[in-house]
């Protein structure tokens, strides 16, 4: 299933590992003795979540394909816990598209894209005269969209979504973290509903 977010980027989900009854398997497990096996698993999930023991969460994995400005991507490649493979400007010049913002100031669309078109023409001078890829993309805008894998598991999303979903996270990431929520929902559908609602008690 792909989202498209923004003007022309996308979130899609790959791939995916495990379920809401992977996690409580995995309690059970870790914590042989604690929880009775006649426990309902939305009672366990709970537990966990609410007390943070959140280490059965990161047997569910998933993974991702994006399509997002690069200086989004680049916030989303602070988070170590992911592991990622990018597009390389290096090896291709293909499929080269850009972000444009709203603006409500008159006239600052078009200062915007002016730029960008400069940029891009100076790429393209530069590869025509010989230049390697490698360092002709150094004039190539950080809005410039880049496509990347992105995999991780269930416990770092969350920390993941917790923190890009705050109200001071900038809006494209914000708009991106809630494609994912649209995506993870159906893979764990009752832990996602216990840790929206312990979200939403942290908001209150």
């Amino acid at each position: 299933m792909r989202i498209d977010v923004l003007d022309k980027g996308f979130v899609e989900l790959v791939d995916s590992m495990g379920s809401d009854e992977t996690i409580a398997a995995s309690a059970r497990l870790s914590y042989l003795g604690q929880y009775r096996s006649e426990d309902s698993d939305s009672l366990l999930i709970s537990q966990l979540i609410n007390k943070g023991h959140t280490s059965p969460l990161e047997q569910v994995e998933l993974r991702f394909l994006v399509k997002a400005p690069i200086y989004i991507a680049r916030q989303w490649m602070r988070h170590r816990t992911w592991s990622y493979s990018e597009v390389s400007r290096r090896y291709t010049a293909k499929n080269m598209d850009f972000y444009t913002p709203s603006f409500e100031k008159e006239g600052m669309k078009e200062l915007y894209n002016g730029s960008v078109s400069t940029s891009l023409r100076a790429y393209q001078e530069l590869i025509g005269a010989g230049i390697r890829k490698e360092q002709a993309r150094g004039v190539l805008p950080t809005c410039m969209y880049t496509t990347f894998y992105a995999k991780t598991d269930l416990n770092n999303l969350f920390h993941f979504l917790e923190l890009r979903l705050e109200k001071g996270a900038q809006y494209e990431i914000t708009e991106y973290s809630n494609a994912i929520c649209k995506l993870i929902e159906p893979i764990i559908p009752m832990t996602f509903e216990i840790w929206k609602d312990k979200m939403n008690r942290k908001d209150n």
